[in-house]
């Protein structure tokens, strides 16, 4: 869970702040330097946090299951669910466009396949035909 203090900054004072933390992000301009400040930045349970939570998006845009989601990315249903229902109101519009442009979706299904191949194989013939119907997209 996410702690916030619950003394309210004025909104102008956020939203400055908030500009501040968007350019800081924007002005990063090599993945070293990406990485770095993101691993000083956010605990490593953020990041996994967030990741998860792009990933999870990522593949609710590739209509792929909940349930598949849920058992990939070792998540509940409900974060899924959660996820999925935010999704459908549209307050991921930009985050799914960012998904599937066709540079950050190479690089998305490349990383799933990483996560999917990680963990112990389904059985049975046919076993990855999800993930590779996902390439074929």
């Amino acid at each position: 869970m996410t702690n916030i203090s619950k003394k309210l900054l004025p909104k102008s004072v956020e939203d400055r702040i908030e500009k501040k933390f968007v350019k800081s992000i924007i002005s990063l301009k090599t993945f070293p330097s990406g990485e770095k400040f993101l691993s000083e930045f956010l605990s490593p349970t953020e990041q996994v946090m967030l990741s998860k939570r792009l990933m999870i998006i990522f593949l609710l845009s590739q209509n792929i299951s909940q349930y598949k989601i849920k058992n990939l990315l070792k998540v509940s249903s409900s974060t899924v669910r959660q996820i999925a229902i935010r999704s459908e109101q549209g307050l991921y519009k930009d985050v799914s466009k960012f998904c599937k442009s066709r540079s950050n979706r190479k690089q998305l299904l490349f990383d799933l396949e990483i996560i999917v191949r990680a963990g112990m194989p389904e059985i049975g013939k046919g076993r990855w035909k999800w993930l590779d119907e996902l390439y074929e997209k």
